[in-house]
């Protein structure tokens, strides 16, 4: 699969067509349909701990999507390289306390 075909699919299409794979779930679906596209702006909404890391950031709670998506945001248009970001320092952040 190129990186063009995931941007041609769309978000959605190209995840679903992901989790074909054995082994590939929706957290690492949209995962690898985000970074290995090019699709800068999509927000990987099963990536559970860049969510909660953001949440507890920001003293909000995000565990529903509507949420998530509205604290996310602010971070356009690169909300995925935000994710990856905010996922890279957990380990570091306040949750680590």
């Amino acid at each position: 699969m190129s990186a063009a075909h995931p941007q041609q699919l769309g978000q959605a299409a190209a995840e679903d067509e992901l989790r074909t794979l054995p082994g590939i779930g929706p957290c690492y679906s949209q995962l690898i349909s985000m970074r290995g596209s090019g699709l800068d702006d999509a927000l990987p909404l099963a990536e559970a701990k860049a969510r909660e890391v953001a949440g507890e950031l920001d003293g909000i709670d995000v565990s529903g999507d509507h949420d998530y998506l509205a604290l996310a945001e602010r971070w356009r248009p690169v909300r995925a390289w935000a994710t990856v970001l905010i996922r890279a320092t957990a380990e570091r952040s306040v949750t680590a306390s």
